[in-house]
């Protein structure tokens, strides 16, 4: 039997979900340095808990989520919606549609053609443009060489190696 606790964050509508609400938006904006909210950097919330309470009950929905409409824009009342998760979540996706395609290194959304082809995505376009590709380092130090080369070597050493001669002590 789930607890009282449960029960009111489920209550469509209710404070105590509204409230559960806001703290995770709060959450995240204050872990921004972790990996998983690094796209909240910069971001503040700018709606105090009980403005963001009444704004939130009477718009609440069973798998609502609430959505900055510009990203880059701050959480504040005019900046805030509710649409249902999944399109939320579909909205941070690379879209590839309408000839248009999101690059996740800068953000920008590029017409189609601005991304290199890769047959192994979905969509079949690469999740970083053509600039912003350029601009990584393509070839490797000598140093991350010379460090995979001793790799191949140790593990020939330590695995291989024995493997090779256990099978030519038994003949095969």
């Amino acid at each position: 039997m789930p607890s009282k606790i449960d029960k009111r964050h489920k209550e469509i509508g209710g404070r105590h979900r509204a409230l559960s609400r806001y703290h995770m938006i709060v959450h995240r904006v204050e872990n921004a340095h972790l990996p998983r909210n690094s796209g909240y950097k910069g971001i503040l919330v700018l709606v105090s808990k009980d403005e963001f309470i009444e704004w939130f009950m009477p718009r609440d929905f069973p798998g609502c989520s609430v959505d900055r409409i510009d990203n880059k824009g701050h959480y504040q009342l005019s900046n805030m919606q509710v649409i249902p998760l999944t399109q939320n979540v579909a909205k941070d996706r690379v879209i590839a549609r309408d000839g248009v395609c999101r690059c996740y290194s800068c953000g920008n959304t590029k017409p189609i053609n601005s991304f290199a082809v890769d047959k192994r995505r979905q969509n079949g376009r690469s999740t970083i443009c053509k600039a912003c590709d350029a601009t990584r380092p393509k070839n490797i130090s000598e140093e991350a060489r010379a460090r995979a080369l001793n790799a191949q070597r140790v593990y020939y050493r330590n695995v291989t190696k024995p493997k090779l001669q256990a099978l030519r002590s038994t003949g095969l």
